[in-house]
């Protein structure tokens, strides 16, 4: 839709953190419907940290993943990695990923290293939202 795309490259021109938490997740949920991906955006209240479900086929059949997207200025934390897996391993699903454009702690990295969840849960930060963004505006 032109006329979304258009209104989502402007989002994209204000500075990151002045966007609304929905408006970021937004963003996210385009750019991850432009790499072709079947993309679901949840309510806001109560979703259990996911924001956004992809689901995918593939050869190894139908694989879903949670996307949270969590638009801030400090960095995310262990406390939040967690819940997330938590959430990840209750619901039965594949996957999940964070995007953050802060960045994660020191501990919330090592969590995911210690705990061999480096397929389970995807930490995406700065480069990566970068690039997403760059699905979902004109700018380069």
């Amino acid at each position: 839709d032109p006329e979304m795309s258009r209104g989502l490259g402007d989002v994209y021109k204000r500075q990151i953190y002045d966007i609304s938490g929905f408006d970021f997740e937004i963003l996210m949920l385009e750019a991850y419907r432009r790499k072709k991906y079947n993309v679901e955006h949840t309510k806001m209240t109560r979703d259990g940290g996911k924001d956004i479900i992809i689901k995918q086929n593939d050869i190894w059949g139908k694989t879903i993943s949670y996307v949270q997207c969590k638009n801030r200025r400090g960095k995310i934390g262990v406390s939040c990695v967690k819940e997330f897996h938590s959430t990840i391993v209750n619901d039965k699903i594949n996957r999940g990923i964070i995007v953050s454009t802060s960045g994660f702690t020191h501990d919330a990295e090592k969590y995911i290293e210690k705990n061999g969840l480096e397929n389970i849960v995807i930490l995406h930060n700065g480069k990566d939202v970068r690039e997403l963004f760059k699905m979902v505006s004109n700018l380069t």
